[in-house]
């Protein structure tokens, strides 16, 4: 017993008479002899193994230990963080110094080509409606016409979720799916929101921004698709375009057709479209003897990038400071 007292005591008035302990130390002498492998724990341990009669005096002995040195522990720390403070206020600070500005942030420029499309959209008449961005392999592909071995069903173009028979979209058409299932025609829907694809590169992205637009009623024809989508981009690009149109493929639309643009002295592919399938509108329950539709998509990112000159698309996704600071003077 006259050991750990001595040391115990050798370790208070080391506590109290050194002002040069960090904090880490003090917490090192703490566990040395308060922890749950001190001396003084297995002393009080032991207590029992002790007479009665020598039990509670050597248990007060311990107690008062415990307690004196668990006191000058806290002080050593109350006056570690007072020193420190006291470091602090003696720093000289002028008071007549300019404070540092708040930067202000600013919104990305997805974000701004979001706000700005469904704003077009909306002035010209459409509902801007989102949906979910998990969806079922029917209402990605089987609804829109797509036959079950097409190459896009597969693991290399499509990420699917192995626990459920659910799958990340590949394009928003699937909230045309929703809406066609819940009203009936005449529909006039823009679709804007992110899509998924197995792919990856300078001007691809395994997950985009992407909108659709689907009009449905009676006197559809593929003229106006294609007066639509010009004027749609020409609105958000600010300038008039030079144009073609290039027959395609797409299982949701006959006929179809890609849009290319003239820019920077090259033809640029820049969005699909086409009249409706009629096996998409009976798939949905709507008259074809009544009504047409046509639809047409365009990359949210692509034409951002148009718009500011932007030739990675990844940087659109990697945040830097110096990228987005163009978009606020200011950062």
């Amino acid at each position: 017993m006259d050991e750990i007292v001595l040391a115990c005591q050798e370790a208070i008035e080391s506590l109290k008479s050194s002002s040069k302990l960090s904090a880490f130390e003090i917490d090192q002498i703490k566990s040395e002899f308060l922890g749950k492998k001190s001396e003084l724990t297995s002393r009080f341990k032991s207590l029992k193994d002790l007479p009665g009669s020598e039990r509670q005096a050597a248990g007060q002995k311990l107690n008062q230990i415990r307690q004196a040195l668990e006191a000058v522990i806290v002080n050593a720390h109350a006056d570690l963080e007072k020193a420190k403070i006291d470091a602090e206020l003696s720093i000289k600070i002028d008071p007549t110094m300019q404070a540092r500005q708040k930067r202000q942030g600013s919104l990305h420029p997805l974000t701004l080509a979001y706000m700005e499309l469904s704003q077009i959209f909306t002035s010209m008449g459409f509902d801007v409606v989102e949906g979910p961005e998990i969806e079922t392999p029917y209402r990605n592909f089987f609804a829109l016409n797509f036959p079950e071995n097409h190459p896009a069903i597969t693991m290399h173009d499509t990420f699917h979720l192995t626990e459920q028979d659910l799958l990340l979209r590949t394009h928003t058409s699937t909230v045309q799916v929703h809406a066609m299932a819940k009203h009936q025609p005449p529909l006039r829907i823009a679709t804007p929101g992110k899509v998924y694809r197995c792919d990856h590169d300078a001007t691809h992205s395994p997950m985009f921004n992407q909108v659709e637009c689907l009009v449905i009623d009676e006197d559809c024809n593929f003229s106006q698709v294609k007066w639509l989508l010009v004027k749609l981009c020409e609105a958000y690009l600010g300038k008039a375009l030079e144009y073609r149109f290039r027959p395609s493929f797409f299982p949701f639309t006959e006929p179809s057709a890609e849009l290319d643009i003239r820019w920077n002295g090259k033809w640029l592919e820049l969005a699909g479209c086409g009249m409706v399938h009629p096996n998409v509108l009976k798939e949905a329950k709507i008259d074809t003897q009544k009504y047409r539709g046509f639809a047409f998509g365009v990359g949210i990112d692509r034409l951002a990038m148009l718009k500011y000159g932007i030739n990675d698309l990844r940087v659109l996704y990697e945040n830097h400071v110096d990228f987005l600071k163009q978009f606020n003077e200011s950062l």
